[in-house]
């Protein structure tokens, strides 16, 4: 009874522990990195006017979505991995990936229909 009682006590630390890593931890540390980059891109906080992060189930990340003042059209994409390394082993700054889409959703670089101002690093 005392070990099936101690068992049932480790198992809900280990969801606790897993979903306070999950959500809170993870966004945490995605806000700092999209910080690091941001400044490193050279893009000031006060161009920002509006920002969504949300949790990225699929790639197991944080994704920020930023739209600038000075750009209004277009919608940076900060992609936070929790890994530095994606399927093809390349490195990213920061462990971020950056898109960027246009008011349609179109993706810019791919047809070069705006030259953004913070371009990825």
């Amino acid at each position: 009874m005392k070990i099936l009682r101690l068992s049932c006590y480790a198992f809900i630390g280990l969801v606790i522990g897993y979903l306070i890593w999950h959500f809170p931890v993870q966004k945490f540390l995605a806000l700092i990195a999209f910080k690091k980059y941001r400044e490193a891109q050279g893009a000031n906080k006060s161009d920002i006017s509006k920002i969504k992060v949300f949790k990225d189930y699929k790639r197991d990340g944080y994704v920020v979505n930023v739209w600038y003042k000075s750009q209004p059209s277009l919608r940076y994409e900060y992609k936070w991995l929790t890994s530095r390394l994606n399927a093809t082993r390349e490195m990213y700054a920061y462990n971020i990936i950056l898109n960027i889409y246009d008011i349609t959703d179109t993706h810019v670089e791919v047809y070069n229909k705006f030259t953004p101002k913070y371009s990825p690093l």
